[in-house]
């Protein structure tokens, strides 16, 4: 039997003994045999213990902890990643949110939807390894121990959480750790939050209580300017009569517009109660054709309104008679609303403070004005609102033309151009307003466009060329200039025979353009337009009230163009 090597042999052991393999082992080579055992061992065990410290590391990054909540997780990565800076509030150790050209990204949101990718990516960092990426990552250190000797990340964006950051072209670009996050850059860009397109004005302060007394009347005198300015006196009206406890007597057919075509007057009753208003025509009946007012209690010298020619006109029209006056003071005088309301307190049946455009009744009036409906009662949206039929034809020409998502714009012209002449930045140019609008419509993601315009037709034209041509062609809708003959399934079926009018048409119109710009998703207006205050007003009551609505070109007004004949 051969030898075995390593094996004591007696007194041949301290010999080189020669194995099968015919190499020889000298003494003493079983000592050697066990330093080595030892060593092997010394090296599995600094390296189980080195394995175990990485790994509770690790599972404090990664939230294996005793909580487990996701929020322990951002806060050891976010710790663990670079300390925070200590003199603000983002030292506390919550889920932070990461700031980038003005949008907001919530890194929870970020590392959730990122996971393992993240935690390999600290890993890599840490270890100072990557494939191709040691130098960036050497960079990137160098930059974060900048940053903490400095103690401060004013003008900074802290981010934390995520892959990591990098300086491009002066602003700060998260590297994403998501390929449908990369833009062209190499890194992706937070962007700014798309923006809320409805805001409505959470207005529920109603404390106003019509309760009017029995045979004690107030009669409407709403006869100057035009439709807009009827419409501000109506509200004017409205609100006087209910401080007074009287019925308002509407003329709703006498006075230059059949507002029964173009005003639910009904509905002022069924909201605020059987008596609220009343007729002319049914006071006349009632009265046996008497409706004289006995008293003219009329602010003479408040402006034009109510001056002898429109009081004088509203009589011939009307055949109501204004049987003694006396002057009024304006509430700005009065000292308080007490004070104020006292000077009517008449026991006349009827009376009236004449023309009510412009007058001062108090904070419920330029509430109702501004559409913040102050009125007791169970009914949503305006008490003042446009006749049924004419609500349904403009719901219809919305779903035929525009579909639920548009930008509503009132541009005006005609008598702006000399209106808006001096201080008054209102009258835009067609090029002007055409770039405004474009702007606007791509901030809002919007390519359908409604116009509500007395604009020429070749200056529509201009506008509406600008809007759809370009690298973003959008789609400008105006309405008719003539409503078209009524057929079966045209929007126009929606409307009375009346309303339909020749005579009517040009209100009816004007009043379908007020409501299909008040439904508008956003809306555009032309600063100082009594029409475009008219739409607001809708868009309040009905609480469609966009965060993008605004004047046509914002804050910045129309463009000045000086004569160079004038004097600087």
């Amino acid at each position: 039997m051969p030898p075995i090597a390593g094996t004591n042999m007696g007194p041949t052991s301290g010999r080189v003994m020669q194995s099968s393999g015919g190499r020889g082992i000298r003494k003493g080579s079983g000592d050697n045999c066990q330093f080595a055992f030892w060593w092997i061992a010394l090296c599995v065990f600094i390296s189980f213990f080195v394995f175990t410290e990485l790994t509770h590391r690790t599972s404090l990054a990664i939230g294996q902890d005793d909580e487990g909540s996701t929020s322990s997780w951002l806060n050891s990565l976010a710790s663990y990643k670079r300390p925070l800076p200590n003199n603000d509030s983002s030292s506390k150790l919550t889920p932070r949110t990461t700031i980038l050209g003005g949008g907001e990204q919530a890194l929870g949101d970020s590392v959730e939807k990122r996971g393992n990718t993240t935690v390999s990516e600290s890993r890599r960092d840490k270890n100072g390894e990557g494939e191709g990426e040691g130098e960036e990552r050497r960079d990137r250190r160098t930059l974060e121990e900048r940053e903490q000797k400095d103690g401060s990340d004013e003008g900074k964006e802290v981010t934390r959480g995520v892959v990591g950051s990098k300086r491009r072209g002066g602003r700060r670009v998260v590297e994403a750790a998501d390929a449908d996050d990369v833009e062209e850059g190499g890194g992706v860009e937070a962007k700014d939050p798309p923006p809320a397109l409805q805001c409505p004005d959470q207005w529920n302060e109603r404390q106003l209580q019509w309760s009017p007394q029995p045979d004690r009347y107030l009669m409407m005198v709403c006869a100057y300017g035009r439709l807009c300015n009827r419409l501000w006196c109506i509200t004017i009206q409205l609100v006087a009569a209910a401080l007074m406890n009287r019925t308002l007597v509407f003329p709703t057919k006498e006075v230059d517009y059949d507002y029964t075509l173009l005003f639910d007057i009904p509905h002022i009753n069924h909201c605020l109660g059987p008596n609220s208003v009343i007729s002319l025509e049914d006071l006349k009946k009632k009265r046996n054709g008497d409706a004289n007012v006995t008293m003219l209690k009329a602010f003479s010298n408040y402006g034009p309104p109510n001056s002898s020619w429109v009081l004088g006109g509203f009589t011939q029209k009307s055949g109501v008679h204004f049987l003694r006056d006396e002057p009024a003071t304006p509430l700005s005088e009065s000292g308080n609303m007490t004070n104020f309301l006292k000077q009517f307190n008449y026991t006349d049946e009827i009376i009236s403070f004449g023309e009510g455009f412009i007058m001062d009744f108090g904070i419920n009036y330029w509430n109702s004005f501004n559409g913040r409906e102050p009125w007791v009662t169970n009914c949503t949206g305006p008490i003042l609102r446009p006749e049924p039929h004419i609500l349904k034809a403009a719901l219809a020409f919305v779903r035929t033309y525009l579909g639920p998502k548009y930008l509503s714009i009132h541009w005006r012209r005609s008598d702006f151009a000399t209106y808006c002449r001096d201080d008054r930045l209102c009258f835009y140019s067609i090029r002007q307003a055409a770039q405004c609008v474009r702007r606007k419509a791509i901030a809002t993601d919007t390519d359908i466009i409604f116009v509500a315009t007395d604009a020429m037709d070749y200056e529509f034209a201009l506008f509406q060329r600008r809007l759809e041509t370009g690298n973003r062609p959008m789609i400008v809708v105006r309405m008719p200039p003539e409503v078209p003959p009524q057929k079966e399934g045209l929007w126009t079926n929606e409307l009375t025979r009346e309303q339909y009018d020749e005579k009517q048409r040009g209100q009816t119109l004007a009043m379908l353009d007020r409501v299909i710009c008040a439904m508008g998703s956003t809306y555009l207006w032309t600063p100082h337009s009594t029409f475009s205050h008219e739409i607001k007003r809708l868009r309040t009551a009905w609480k469609l009230t966009g965060c993008q609505d605004g004047e046509i070109c914002g804050k910045d007004g129309a463009d000045v163009i000086k004569a160079p004949w004038e004097a600087a």
